[in-house]
């Protein structure tokens, strides 16, 4: 099957606080809803987003929420992807037979500008206890590999230092990916040298 049932286990913030964290395959009837009323939201968390990489990528979502009974601390919509998925995009044929077999291999988990907040914890405290959640659902999900691009939105250029040693203190490199706007009036080895040829 490509579902799992869901996955309980609590969390402890630095305060002591206790909070509940629920990751499942199918999304919650609340997930958009709830997405709808955070300022800092984005159509990458939502389920539209899940639906369009579950055809195109292969992608199984996984949701995730962080709760403390019943107040929602933030969600994060995260992807989980065989590691064989590219081998088998050839065809519909292949995709269809090949895909429920497939997620027993062995994957990496990703996501997209998350995890989505609504400010019930400070940013840096909410990144690490979801950065938590993730390492505990590394080994019910079978995953080798961990990645994501951009931090949670809405993040003041202050804090994108500290989420940064955050991340890193969890293991996570930085790397950068893409950038849309560069400033061609630089000389053109500089612009040479900053091309990732990757």
């Amino acid at each position: 099957m490509n579902t799992f049932d869901l996955h309980r286990f609590e969390l402890t913030d630095t305060s002591g606080q206790a909070w509940q964290v629920e990751a499942c395959s199918t999304r919650p009837s609340d997930w958009d809803a709830w997405m709808l009323q955070v300022d800092t939201t984005n159509y990458l968390q939502a389920g539209v987003c899940a639906e369009f990489e579950q055809r195109l990528r292969c992608g199984q979502p996984v949701y995730i929420t962080l709760h403390n009974a019943g107040n929602i601390a933030g969600r994060l919509l995260l992807f989980r992807e065989p590691t064989a998925a590219g081998f088998f995009l050839g065809s519909a044929f292949r995709r269809r037979t090949l895909l429920p077999a497939m997620h027993h291999l062995p994957g990496k988990l990703h996501w997209l500008e998350g995890p989505v907040l609504n400010n019930a914890l400070p940013v840096q405290e909410a990144l690490r206890l979801f950065l938590q959640a993730v390492d505990k659902l590394v080994r019910p999900l079978n995953a080798v590999e961990v990645s994501h691009a951009t931090l949670p939105r809405g993040i003041g250029q202050e804090e994108t230092q500290e989420l940064e040693q955050g991340m890193s203190d969890f293991g996570y490199a930085s790397q950068p990916w893409v950038s849309y706007i560069i400033h061609l009036d630089q000389p053109e080895e500089i612009l040479w040298k900053n091309l990732n040829l990757r």
